[in-house]
């Protein structure tokens, strides 16, 4: 691949200006420019206070351009804001933290010695061991060790010293902190360790210094986001994806990065060509190239098709067929040794939306910048979307796939293969114990021209919930022939409302969520929005022990997406959504057990959300 394609560039600047957005719509100007860090954050806190911005502006989350900056390590900043007057008590500092920022070893000794302030925390929970760790010290941060600091010390949310080093993209502080005995896989409450830190801020060098000192380039938060999926910078996609994470995974924002186009913008196309080329048309010969300017252009600007349909046609209401987009999900991406990419199908939107359609076309990105697409005669490669993508020996093997509902074909695994040279697609056919219909999974090599298949869901059939996949499925590149590597046969099972309705646990815990942030007027709305849809005001704080039935289960769960309990030592994992809880046992229970946990929470939701719920149990594959 072209070096340029992977050059220096990074998100996190746009990201923390989406976060700033998000904590408040209403901040002052100079506290956008704080969240968003930029490297000329000085000057633009000069004009900001030039212009009679008010520095002591609080939030009503509390937050102020004083707190923000030293929260983000940005010292230099405090420093300018305390000459402008800012009020010094919104830091919460002890005279040590003080001394740790602006003094020297001698005053922090000293001051230790006078204050007894040695594990003194300032509004972010950060005591001076911290504070040291997050000016990049490590000769305070020895002092303050030998004076009997707490290493084990976090700030607020948990937040730890490779945390703090990471963001101002120390790696000397990493290097000392390892060797000190810290753990590089030390997380904090949402279970972001510091890898997934780096990721996030876009701190190439930290990156590259965890993974090579063993940090799991896989290992997810609370949310289940690993560091591929929160990555905001090239460079840090590739050295992820050079130690094996898959450049699928990266968000929208690095896609249109590695690519080259933009995101959500405007399609640069005449009305003409927008007539000439609205509509998905499949090819006629096995590639035909399709000159369409209006699908190149959508390429470029990454428009969505509503975007489009907006600017050139927009009648009112008229049912029309979904307009071309290349703005999708559930597409593969692979990057080929001459720099070359191609892009197989995917879709846009959800199945309700007037714009949604599965894709059976591939798009070259060559190292030229030309953008070439190719369409497929329907019969030869329908709509797939939510593969995987194998590149061997000259070919890419397409496994797996969605698709539209009637065209699954049960208990059958599709797999074809695109030649790289000559962009020609062909369906292989296959024999042996292959996984059935299954999508958002992963393939790998095992190096012995094996195809191992593991994860994703598996459909079953019409009108029924998809089978989480738990087991391993390799096929054999040679021959074409499956084999099922494992046959777990782990319970699995939905727990729905008996009324079909959707359920209200997200709201619930956003509720409590913001309860506990002490944020009362969204709290008291939420609140009043939840006791209009279920007729009652729920007990929120059951939440915490939803999944927990006495005498049976141990370990209560964080609050999070994926839930997991734990009945004699076997876990039980939840992963809750709008219409139903999926559950799966990962391992073998006795029956009865089974069956209790499942009582047991049956009775928790009715209780929660005023109605019957049901059990609905899966059945295994093969």
């Amino acid at each position: 691949m072209k070096a340029d394609r992977w050059a220096d560039q990074t998100l996190a600047e746009l990201c923390n200006e989406r976060s700033c957005i998000r904590h408040s719509c209403h901040m002052a100007t100079l506290l956008n420019f704080i969240y968003k860090n930029g490297p000329n954050l000085i000057e633009e806190i000069n004009a900001c206070l030039a212009q009679g911005e008010d520095v002591n502006h609080i939030t009503k989350h509390g937050e102020s351009a004083l707190r923000v900056a030293s929260n983000r390590g940005r010292f230099d900043a405090v420093k300018r804001l305390l000459e402008a007057q800012a009020d010094r008590s919104q830091l919460d500092w002890s005279p040590t933290i003080h001394e740790v920022v602006h003094g020297s070893c001698a005053s922090i000794q000293k001051s230790v010695q006078e204050n007894q302030d040695l594990e003194a925390t300032d509004c972010w929970e950060r005591t001076p061991f911290l504070f040291a760790v997050h000016v990049g010290s490590t000769e305070k941060a020895q002092l303050l060790l030998d004076l009997g600091a707490n290493q084990k010390a976090q700030g607020r949310c948990g937040k730890t010293p490779m945390q703090y080093a990471v963001e101002r993209n120390d790696v000397g502080m990493l290097q000392w902190l390892l060797d000190k005995g810290f753990d590089l896989e030390s997380t904090d409450d949402y279970l972001e360790t510091p890898l997934l830190a780096a990721a996030t801020h876009g701190r190439a060098d930290c990156a590259k210094f965890l993974i090579q000192n063993g940090a799991n380039i896989h290992k997810a938060d609370h949310i289940q986001q690993r560091p591929i999926e929160v990555a905001t910078s090239l460079e840090v996609v590739r050295i992820l994806v050079s130690h094996g994470a898959d450049i699928n995974d990266i968000s929208s924002e690095m896609h249109a990065m590695v690519l080259g186009i933009e995101e959500g913008g405007e399609p640069q196309a005449s009305p003409r060509d927008f007539a000439k080329g609205k509509e998905r048309q499949f090819g006629k010969l096995n590639p035909e190239p399709m000159d369409k300017p209006f699908w190149l252009a959508m390429v470029r600007s990454g428009a969505s098709g509503w975007a489009a349909h907006e600017k050139f046609f927009n009648p009112g209401g008229v049912e029309r067929p979904p307009v071309w987009c290349y703005q999708r999900f559930g597409r593969s991406t692979t990057i080929l040794d001459d720099g070359r990419i191609l892009e197989i199908g995917g879709e846009h939107e959800d199945h309700y939306d007037p714009d949604f359609c599965i894709y059976n076309d591939v798009t070259e990105f060559n190292t030229d910048g030309v953008i070439r697409i190719f369409g497929y005669p329907e019969q030869t490669f329908p709509p797939t979307d939510f593969h995987t993508a194998t590149l061997f020996d000259g070919f890419i093997v397409i496994i797996g796939c969605l698709g539209y509902p009637q065209a699954r074909r049960f208990g059958h695994t599709p797999v074809y293969r695109l030649n790289v040279s000559s962009l020609e697609i062909e369906e292989v056919p296959t024999t042996g114990d292959g996984p059935g219909w299954i999508h958002r999974h992963k393939t790998r090599l095992d190096g012995r021209n094996c195809a191992v298949v593991s994860g994703g869901h598996i459909e079953v059939g019409l009108q029924v919930p998809s089978r989480e996949n738990v087991d391993e499925w390799a096929l054999d590149l040679t021959n074409w022939v499956w084999t099922r590597r494992t046959n777990r046969q782990w319970a699995q099972w939905t727990f729905v409302r008996s009324d079909k309705k959707p359920n209200h646990l997200w709201e619930i815990r956003q509720a409590l969520w913001s309860r506990d942030a002490n944020w009362k007027e969204d709290f008291a709305k939420k609140m009043q929005e939840l006791v209009e849809s279920l007729g009652h005001a729920p007990d929120i704080d059951s939440l915490g022990s939803l999944y927990h039935v006495d005498g049976l289960t141990s370990h209560n769960p964080k609050d999070d997406k994926i839930l997991t309990v734990h009945v004699d030592g076997v876990a039980i994992r939840m992963k809750e959504d709008h219409w139903q809880i999926h559950a799966m046992v990962e391992g073998h229970l006795q029956e009865e057990k089974l069956r209790a946990f499942q009582e047991g929470v049956l009775e928790k939701l009715a209780w929660l959300e005023g109605t019957a719920w049901d059990v609905n149990m899966m059945r295994a594959i093969g």
